[in-house]
């Protein structure tokens, strides 16, 4: 969708992102929201956090000659959560 969305009408779109990336960016945040309750992470924005986190993690920002890899072994992935999770530790 993202290589090819431009040639989809708008409405077609809007309803990719509302059923796709950003109901799991809501989702997402209110997960944040809840570690933050219990004091896991420091959550100022949860759905900037949300988008922050899935940037790090997105196999959209590496290079598509990068071979396909099993779930969970993405090292790039791996590296995104450690800085998310170091970026947003408590502060004691």
């Amino acid at each position: 969708m993202h290589a090819e969305g431009e040639s989809f009408p708008a409405d077609l779109r809007e309803s990719w992102q509302q059923a796709g990336p950003l109901r799991v960016q809501a989702a997402l945040a209110a997960a944040l929201t809840a570690l933050a309750e219990r004091g896991a992470l420091r959550v100022a924005d949860p759905a900037f956090m949300a988008e922050h986190f899935v940037s790090l993690i997105s196999p959209a920002a590496r290079p598509r000659t990068s071979p396909p890899l099993r779930p969970g072994t993405d090292p790039a992935a791996r590296a995104g959560v450690r800085t998310f999770l170091y970026g947003y530790a408590p502060r004691d």
